[in-house]
């Protein structure tokens, strides 16, 4: 059954042959007819069935004929000093950026080639269209055999010199592989219909030939390759020599191969063109000139942060200068009116621990509140201030309810009593566990003072602000300016850029301005304090700034701390241009004439001839003596009317009544009193809040004994 099974398939298959020999006769058979025109019948052209097959081979070989030449290109290893591969692989960013990856082979003998190399990246350059590129550099990695490799960068006339290699190291004899990759922002061209990219890969100052040199440009993604056209030429950058043409992959990578060497002096430089949308085009404006076309914002913040530290000296010296000092005469009085705090701000433009005592002691005197003094036993060395060995006093001070007074109190003495004592307390210590109402006496003090006076005897020369806020603006602008030039940024970033800028700058000069203005305490402590909380209150928005322009740009932070800078310069220029009024001026040569009188008056008074024509009212004068720092020397009078605990009542043997003395009848003297009353309130104004609570223990326990 099998061979009948087979019969019937092989007459099938004799049958399939004859078949094709009958249709390939009868295709001859229509060749023949149709002549040599090599058409059949129907009039359509027929090849031979080899063509096909050989056209594809050769496509093949000519599409691989690039690379093919660029892998053999530098694989040679010559004996003679020189460059054996050059390579540059140009990606070209949407930004309008470049990012440049130098690859360079070389051999060194230490004929030229001893430390490293040098390159040199142009700065300015024109096409042949007219164009004039001025490409900003900034080196982002250099590396030999693979290995991180120092550098220097410097800016030249023509451009970006760098250095490669450690001054003081000697490369051995062999074979090096450099790698240097840069950012590149400028060197593109933008046309109505095209953009263009325009580089000399190599330059023409190479002193060392180059056996083989390579590029290929990478264009952002989508470029149709059929819309990319290139161009380049090897030889001097201004007299081309040779024409080169870069190939296209499907991709749209072009590549360009110079295999042979180049002299010195010789260069490969490429042109590449394609369709406009695919690369951002840049805020053109600046172009013109050289710092912003540049990209240099570090250098424009610092022009701005010289001219107006000279134009601050200045200003300073101008506003501060005094006027005409009118001719001398005795000031026996105070000036009516105006309490001892008002004078100690006027003469010396500040308030601190003298200016509260200076009111307290002016209280007293007036017949509002008395000082006591209680001796505590601490185990301190003697001082000035003691009332006996080891002995240090500690004040209070008690409020009178009906008081007498003997002359009206201002409003800022006023709001100093009702800060003391409250509503219902009726004794104030001046130790550390009354920090708070010592604080708020002190700061209602300076608020009402600075309220009422400032205006009247302080101006703050604003019109001489206008030209440093002037200078900070130009720079801002310049720096947004030269940032959108560097980094390629669009018309909104740039913008966001500039507010940002601007944020950082008149915020800090406007929020540590304020700070500066308002300090009223020039203690050392208060001073550190002051400093580390600007420090604190700074860093955050400065961190926030960094961050936004180091995103928006890769801003370095030199730039972001120079900004900065700018408001800090701001800042103490405004505090600066605080001085006296006129009117301050000549109250102030007014008080000179009567600081004089006190210090005359207190040591005429404590001669044997002199104590009889004394006046008894002479404690009124002691509060302006504190606030004008001319306490010192009130000694003797005081000493003569001090009252001790347990005496006589008010006026009954004492021409004080307004201070008290400690149980052992202390002898205290007056600028002993003001300096230990000073000393108590700035300690208990300074006092850590951390040992406030025992503090508060400690003087509730001394003030119970005595």
């Amino acid at each position: 059954m099998s061979v009948i099974a087979q019969r019937p398939s092989l007459q099938a298959l004799a049958v399939g042959r004859n078949d094709v020999g009958s249709c390939q006769a009868k295709r001859r058979d229509r060749t023949r007819h149709t002549g040599r025109t090599g058409k059949d019948q129907s009039g359509k052209m027929r090849y031979p069935a080899w063509i096909i097959p050989v056209i594809l081979v050769i496509l093949g070989l000519l599409a691989h004929a690039a690379p093919a030449s660029a892998a053999s290109c530098g694989d040679g290893s010559p004996e003679a000093e020189g460059i054996v591969y050059f390579a540059s692989d140009i990606v070209v960013q949407p930004d309008s950026t470049t990012i440049i990856r130098e690859t360079i082979r070389l051999v060194a003998r230490g004929q030229q080639i001893r430390r490293g190399i040098e390159r040199d990246l142009p700065g300015r350059y024109e096409d042949a269209r007219g164009h004039v590129y001025t490409p900003a550099i900034r080196v982002l990695d250099v590396r030999r055999d693979g290995n991180p490799e120092p550098y220097t960068a410097l800016p030249t006339r023509e451009g970006t010199h760098i250095a490669i290699g450690a001054p003081n190291a000697v490369l051995p004899p062999g074979e090096y592989t450099y790698t240097l990759a840069y950012q590149v922002a400028g060197n593109l061209a933008f046309f109505p219909d095209r953009d263009s990219l325009y580089w000399p890969v190599t330059g023409s100052e190479w002193t060392v030939p180059l056996d083989c040199v390579t590029a290929t440009v990478q264009l952002p993604p989508n470029v149709p390759p059929i819309g990319i056209h290139t161009s380049g030429w090897v030889g001097p950058e201004i007299q081309p020599s040779q024409q080169y043409r870069g190939t296209i992959d499907r991709a749209g990578t072009v590549t360009y191969v110079v295999d042979g060497p180049l002299g010195v002096g010789r260069g490969l430089t490429l042109s590449v063109d394609w369709p406009r949308g695919f690369v951002r085009e840049p805020l053109a404006l600046g172009q013109s000139l050289p710092l912003i076309s540049a990209g240099q914002s570090t250098r424009i913040l610092i022009i701005a942060l010289v001219l107006g530290a000279a134009y601050g000296a200045f200003a300073g010296w101008w506003v501060h200068r005094r006027p005409r000092r009118p001719p001398k005469t005795p000031v026996t009085e105070p000036p009516r009116g105006l309490s001892p705090s008002v004078l100690r701000y006027l003469a010396t433009g500040r308030h601190d621990e003298r200016t509260l005592v200076a009111a307290v002691l002016d209280l007293a005197v007036k017949g509002f509140l008395i000082i006591r003094e209680r001796e505590t036993a601490v185990a301190t060395p003697a001082s000035p201030a003691t009332s006996g060995p080891g002995l240090t006093p500690t004040y209070e001070l008690v409020r009178i309810d009906h008081p007498s007074a003997r002359l009206r109190i201002t409003p800022e003495e006023g709001a100093v009593l009702a800060e003391l004592f409250g509503l219902r307390a009726s004794v104030c210590p001046i130790v550390p566990a009354s920090y708070p109402e010592l604080r708020r006496a002190s700061s209602e003090l300076k608020r009402l003072v600075d309220a009422i006076y400032e205006s009247t005897f302080f101006t703050t020369h604003a019109r001489y602000l206008l030209p440093a806020l002037t200078i900070a603006l130009v720079a801002l602008g310049g720096a947004a300016l030269a940032e959108a030039n560097r980094a390629s940024l669009s018309f909104d970033t740039t913008a966001i850029w500039f507010v940002v800028g601007l944020c950082v700058t008149f915020g800090t000069a406007f929020i540590l301005g304020t700070v500066l203005l308002s300090v009223g305490y020039t203690g050392t402590r208060q001073w550190a304090r002051f400093g580390i909380l600007c420090f604190a209150l700074n860093l955050l928005p400065l961190g926030i700034a960094l961050i936004i322009l180091t995103l928006l740009a890769r801003t370095p932070p030199l730039g972001v701390v120079l900004l900065d800078a700018l408001g800090v310069g701001l800042a103490v220029l405004r505090r600066l241009l605080l001085t006296p009024t006129l009117d301050a001026w000549m109250l102030r040569y007014r008080l000179e004439n009567f600081k004089d009188f006190l210090a005359r008056a207190v040591s005429d008074a404590g001669g044997a001839t002199a104590q009889d024509e004394w006046r008894d009212d002479w404690d009124v004068y002691l509060p302006y003596a504190v606030a004008l720092d001319v306490d010192e020397g009130w000694s003797v009078p005081l000493a003569r009317t001090i009252a001790p605990t347990g005496a006589k009542a008010a006026g009954e043997g004492s021409a004080v009544s307004w201070y008290q003395a400690g149980p052992r009848g202390s002898a205290v003297a007056a600028a002993p009193l003001a300096e230990a009353l000073c000393e108590a309130v700035k300690e208990a104004l300074q006092a850590p809040r951390k040992n406030r609570a025992t503090a508060s223990d400690r003087d509730q326990r001394l003030l119970g004994t005595g």
